[in-house]
């Protein structure tokens, strides 16, 4: 037999053939058969494309399908000098080996036969981009990608029954997509794996048992999809395994115990479940770092061995069923993060616990814990709470010793009294301490306590009596207090209008008496006051709050109430007609005054105010409390040299003149909101162009260019959900903003059935969009219209996430800052506004109910904060309750919207929550996929949270998903 081996060459690869024959003559036969491989090589070689040229085909394939303007870079040259591309070889003899497009805004579906036919490839990275459609099947097929990464996209579609191809393949990472279906046991085939990230998407089914075959697995993230049944033991065959996440999925049973012989597991996260049974033991897990199981259905004793591991150091067993005490310590454990929150454990905590050294944050509330608080805490513990337990005793002294170093203190809902002494002076770091539902009786600070940090405090349902400690005039960093409902006497103290910060103030259901302080209304941080149900009396002063602010005060008069002074029972007993002769006579002589001063003052082009408010007006514009804003326009000289640029229609001639007369010069009738960015109003201008025209009470800037750059900036901001911004003008100091006038007025007050003609007393700051007396309020918005409502203002969230550069936070996500045009359709207002306040500017972020947890400590606004905001507003469309201060349908009243509904999930009671008005005539499958969907959002750990792309991508999904339940 006579062997011959030759060369071959195909495009882009050579290889070897060989040649066999049993007869005498097959050699010759041989040579001739290499000779004409030869010549066809050759020729080949001579007439076909070079493997680079292929390549670059191909990749051009994909670019024109996905690549914007493509007309903006330079693709002359060889494919390996283009933007992200690798290659292996030199000259035509390349190929492409690596493609890393991360972030270069990619769009669209990528074809079949692009990518899928660059053979070389070992990098494939295509992440962070707006990609869509599913992945075709030859890229599944490439032979020598080793690290493929398509995350934060928009793919969807399903697994395919093999993916074997990539038998090279080291990291595969999918997250943050729309990836659906199951996944497919062929993944155990991927026998190099190391890495897998399935995370945010929709995958349903089991997790494979044929993943234990991938004995080179280092981590795998398959957290926040829809995952169910029961979690494979076999994976305990991994001894590899450092890091598991399954979380927030539908997984089921115990937790396996063979994942106790996982000896280099680093973090384990199994939370959002319905996992039940005992706990995991820990003892030989040696090097866990992270332990999260919170949101689950365990039970049982937590035993010694969760302080086994030396190296632990956070653990999270929140919002389980896990019963008995506390466990003693070890002396070797690292904790620095312990929460046992929401759970049924009882009896005292060990001291040993409140002293172990490397505590930092621990979380004990609402359990059924006992005895007495220690004297003595860890000197590393910064985060306490202990809230909604049974403890007894003194109040520890909060100005000495380790308690001292506290920066988050909540004690509320215990059995608590106040130190035989008061609290000693001394300085602590506090800067939320909440101490409500407590038997304290008395004023728990002594004169001289020092807590200049302290930004929340909270003494409500404490029965204390006598008066408000002026010692509270010292909190300069105060933001929000609340005194209510205790036995407290006395007039409110004026120091209260030295807290500059405060942005909530709560002193209702107490005995006060006397006059509210002018003082307070000077506070422009101040956006929610309520003193109702007091002994309060006499005329208010110049305030903004509404009526909700005053309820059962029936000795108080003058607007906002509804008891006019000149009519109230303390006026002096003279006969009624000659009471109104005084009143009617003095008003036209006052009214007769004022004309003849605006006549002459216009003839003159000089206006004359009192020297106090000429003080003002150079100081503030209209946003001092002693000016209305139509008093400010009055002494606004020449209006009609001042112009308005108009963005939507720049060849209309407009001035501030044609803004007067549009809103009566800012007359009290067309204020339509009274916001903490400045109050709006609306106008008619010419050709019939309605508006909404806010005064903005942003930075003082005396740089006319710095502020209209401010403002040209603010008006690129275009997207369908957003209020657009039509013009402005710049008025001394300040911005005057015209957007257009949204007919059906703001979500707030359109969910939440306000009684006809009342304006919203719940929070007087909202941009609240009031209704004429003739209109119907409460109008039922039907699901169908909520769920347009909730995909535009999340469409609108991704755009200035994600397709602005750099993002731009909101910080205000509300249902007041959602207006509806006549359709109904969402358009998100006040956006980029945030960033135009002075530093001690109006506060945003944190509107009651809305605000993300990690706001309360920080006081900083980002996007998933915002996101976490979104999440309430989600809630609200489904349940029709409020973010805050609503009662709910069992009668109790939990104090956040979040917390009900969250509660209710866990309880496997989220029917519950849905709104009574919509459950008879709407979908209840898609009611609860969208609660499921705000759960997400709401999450305590910002990293927890989707990104709003990735919502818009789940509520698009909602009807595909209902249909498969």
């Amino acid at each position: 037999m006579v062997v011959l081996s030759c060369l071959d060459w195909k495009p882009g690869a050579f290889q070897f053939i060989t040649v066999m024959s049993n007869h005498s003559f097959g050699a010759p036969l041989a040579r001739l058969f290499c000779l004409l491989s030869g010549l066809s090589l050759f020729l080949s070689v001579a007439t076909a494309q070079s493997p680079i040229q292929a390549d670059g085909q191909h990749l051009m394939r994909f670019l024109n399908s996905t690549l914007p303007n493509l007309s903006n870079y330079n693709f002359s040259g060889s494919p390996c000098s283009w933007m992200g591309v690798g290659c292996t070889g030199q000259n035509s003899w390349a190929n492409i080996q690596s493609l890393q497009l991360e972030g270069r805004g990619l769009h669209g579906n990528i074809p079949e036969g692009s990518i899928g036919k660059l053979y070389a490839l070992t990098w494939l990275i295509l992440a962070n981009n707006s990609l869509t459609g599913s992945i075709p099947d030859d890229i599944w097929n490439l032979p020598n990608v080793r690290h493929f990464n398509a995350s934060q996209n928009q793919l969807s579609g399903q697994f395919p029954s093999q993916l074997n191809g990539m038998r090279q393949l080291q990291t595969l990472d999918l997250s943050y997509n729309k990836l659906n279906g199951t996944i497919p046991s062929s993944i155990g085939q991927l026998s190099s794996l190391q890495i897998l990230n399935f995370s945010r998407n929709t995958l349903v089914g089991g997790i494979p048992v044929e993943l234990s075959n991938c004995y080179k697995l280092l981590s795998v993230d398959m957290s926040a999809n829809r995952l169910s049944g029961l979690i494979p033991p076999e994976l305990s065959s991994l001894s590899r395994f450092k890091h598991l996440n399954l979380s927030s999925n539908f997984l089921e049973g115990n937790i396996p115990g063979e994942f106790g012989r996982w000896h280099y597991i680093q973090t384990l996260d199994l939370s959002g479940n319905s996992l039940s049974g005992p706990l995991l033991t820990l003892s030989q897990l040696r090097n866990l770092i992270t332990l999260l199981v919170s949101d689950n259905q365990l039970n049982g004793t937590i035993t010694s061995s969760i302080f086994h591991p030396p190296f632990l150091q956070i653990l999270s067993l929140n919002n389980n069923g896990f019963i008995g005490p506390v466990p003693l310590p070890s002396n070797e454990t690292s904790l620095s993060i312990v929460d046992f929150g929401n759970n049924k454990i009882n009896g005292s905590v060990p001291p040993a616990f409140w002293t172990i050294p490397s505590l930092k944050i621990v979380k004990l509330q609402n359990n059924a814990l006992t005895g007495s608080l220690p004297q003595r805490l860890g000197d590393g513990i910064v985060h306490l709470e202990l809230n909604g337990n049974a403890f007894k005793g003194n109040l520890p002294d909060l100005m000495h010793g380790s308690w001292a170093h506290l920066e988050y203190l909540d004690l509320s809902s215990n059995k608590l009294k106040s130190l035989e002494s008061q609290i000693r002076p001394g300085v602590s770091s506090l800067r939320y301490l909440n101490l409500a539902e407590n038997l304290l009786t008395e004023w728990p600070f002594s004169q001289n306590a020092t807590m200049q940090q302290l930004g929340y405090l909270n003494l409500s349902w404490c029965h204390l009596v006598g008066s408000i400690s002026t010692q509270l005039g010292s909190l300069k960093q105060l933001v929000e207090l609340d005194l209510s409902h205790n036995l407290l006497t006395g007039a409110i103290p004026t120091c209260l209008a030295d807290l500059k910060s405060l942005s909530y103030l709560d002193l209702s259901y107490n005995n006060l008496s006397g006059s509210v302080p002018a003082g307070l209304s000077s506070l422009s941080s101040l956006r929610h006051m309520n003193a109702s149900y007091n002994g309060l009396s006499g005329r208010l002063p110049d305030v903004p709050w509404g009526l909700g602010s005053f309820l059962g005060d029936q000795d108080l008069c003058g607007p906002p109430l509804i008891q006019n002074c000149q009519n109230a029972k303390s006026r002096y007993h003279l006969p009624a007609v000659v009471i109104t002769g005084i009143v009617v006579g003095s008003a036209l002589a006052v009214s007769g005054i004022l004309a003849a001063i605006v006549i002459c003052s216009r003839k003159t082009g000089i206006i004359h105010h009192p020297p106090k408010e000429e003080k003002y007006f150079s100081m503030s514009g209209p946003f001092s409390s002693e000016i209305e804003p139509s008093v400010w326009a009055l002494g606004i000289r020449d209006p009609s040299t001042i112009p308005v640029a108009m963005l939507e229609k720049p060849l209309v001639n407009m001035t501030f003149e044609n803004v007067l007369q549009a809103t009566s010069s800012f007359n009290k009738e067309t204020q339509i909101a009274d916001g903490g960015y400045g109050p709006v109003f609306r106008g008619v201008l010419m050709g019939e162009l309605h508006v909404a025209i806010k005064i903005l009470a942003a930075k003082d800037t005396s740089n006319e260019a710095e502020a209209a750059a401010e403002l040209e900036t603010l008006s690129r901001l275009k997207h369908p959900n957003l209020v657009p911004l039509l013009g402005y003008c710049l008025v001394g100091i300040e911005r005057v903003l015209l957007y257009s006038f949204m007919d059906n007025g703001d979500l707030h007050h359109r969910l939440h059935d306000l009684p006809d003609g009342m304006p919203n007393t719940e929070d007087w700051s909202q941009d609240t969009w009031e209704q004429s007396e003739n209109e119907v309020a409460g109008e039922l918005l039907s699901w169908t219209t909520r769920q347009k409502i909730a995909l535009g203002t999340a469409r609108a969230l991704a755009f200035i996430h994600h397709g602005c550069n750099p993002p731009i936070v909101h910080g205000d996500v509300k249902s007041s800052n959602i207006l509806l045009d006549s359709e109904y359709e969402p358009h998100l207002a006040d956006c980029g506004l945030a960033a135009l306040m002075p530093a001690d500017g109006p506060l945003v972020g944190g509107s009651s109910g809305y605000a993300a947890p990690e706001y309360e400590q920080s006081g900083e606004t980002t996007t998933k904060g915002d996101v976490y905001s979104f999440g309430v507003l989600l809630l609200e469309l489904v349940t029709g309750k409020k973010a805050a201060g609503d009662s709910y349908q069992d009668g109790t009243h939990s104090g956040t919207l979040v917390s009900w509904v969250r509660a209710l999930i866990r309880e496997k009671r989220g029917k519950k929550a849905l709104d009574p008005k919509l459950v008879d005539r709407s979908p209840i499958s898609e009611m609860l996929e969208t609660i499921r969907i705000a759960y997400l959002c709401t999450a305590d750990l910002p990293s927890k949270r989707p990104t709003m792309q990735q919502v818009v991508g789940l509520l698009k999904d909602i009807k595909l998903k209902t249909t498969s339940y």
